[in-house]
């Protein structure tokens, strides 16, 4: 198993080489990404429990390969480069890889509808959307209930199916609403839905809405940047120099082969999203 991951991260090495050199070749990102797949097969073989939930394969890993990280990147190559066929058979195959009940399926279902609808398959991503949605609905999920509304929204408003979109994005959003964290997502499709339907007013007011949000964001990353600097920026005076802490050797040998893990005292750990 250890030489099937080595061959993986020679490949997603050098899918990341090509990325950084502007390179798309199709060929290595796919060959890696079926690697990846042959591998979890593989050690389902061995042990059929091996990482049910997607982000239970870096998990159980180690985060020794950065999987979620890779098939996030790979699913942005496929879309950049509207390679929408493959990106569809992806999402398929991830789709029905995993068991999606600790982890939400959100990101990976708004891209299939977006690879049907970049093949062309608009009606098909409506009706993807409306089951996905309704699925949602009843099984009270927020998440997945705001991000299926903006993909029904934007597949609805790419059908021209403008009623449709209008009524849903009306369950969502008040007409006195603001764009924030929440409802990012819905008010981008209905933006979009707007400025189609030719609401110009609307659109504007909301796009406005949208890019104050924005704003804030950005200012609110610039300030924990800014913060995050300053903690460790220090005192500029202050000399570090390791000889003042004796002549203790560090060797992380000593620590023999204890695991290490992200674990707080409660036993709570961070669950990074798949996005």
């Amino acid at each position: 198993m250890d030489r099937m991951w080595k061959r993986f991260d020679q490949l997603s090495g050098k899918c990341y080489m090509n990325m950084i050199s502007s390179t798309m070749d199709k060929d290595v990102w796919d060959e890696a990404f079926d690697a990846l797949v042959g591998i979890i097969e593989s050690e389902r073989k061995v042990n059929p429990d091996f990482a049910g939930e997607l982000y239970q394969v870096d998990d159980e890993t180690d985060f020794a390969h950065d999987v979620s990280g890779f098939l996030e990147d790979y699913m942005d190559e496929l879309d950049m480069h509207k390679m929408y066929e493959r990106l569809y058979e992806v999402c398929k195959t991830l789709l029905g890889m995993f068991h999606w009940v600790e982890d939400e399926s959100t990101d990976i279902r708004f891209v299939l509808s977006k690879a049907l609808k970049g093949q062309g398959k608009i009606g098909e991503a409506v009706v993807f959307c409306e089951r996905w949605h309704q699925e949602a609905v009843k099984n009270q999920s927020e998440e997945a209930g705001q991000v299926s509304a903006a993909a029904l929204v934007y597949a609805q408003t790419d059908a021209g199916e403008l009623a449709g979109a209008e009524k849903v994005v009306k369950e969502y959003l008040p007409d006195n609403g603001k764009c924030c964290e929440e409802n990012e997502m819905i008010w981008r499709a209905a933006v979009r839905l707007y400025e189609t339907m030719g609401e110009k007013d609307k659109a504007r007011r909301m796009r406005r809405s949208l890019e104050k949000y924005e704003d804030e964001v950005d200012k609110m990353m610039e300030k924990e940047f800014t913060d995050f600097g300053e903690l460790f920026a220090g005192d500029e005076d202050e000399d570090w120099d390791f000889e003042d802490y004796g002549d203790e050797d560090w060797d992380f040998e000593d620590y023999g082969d204890e695991d290490w893990d992200d674990e707080d005292e409660d036993g709570n750990d961070d669950e990074l999203p798949f996005s």
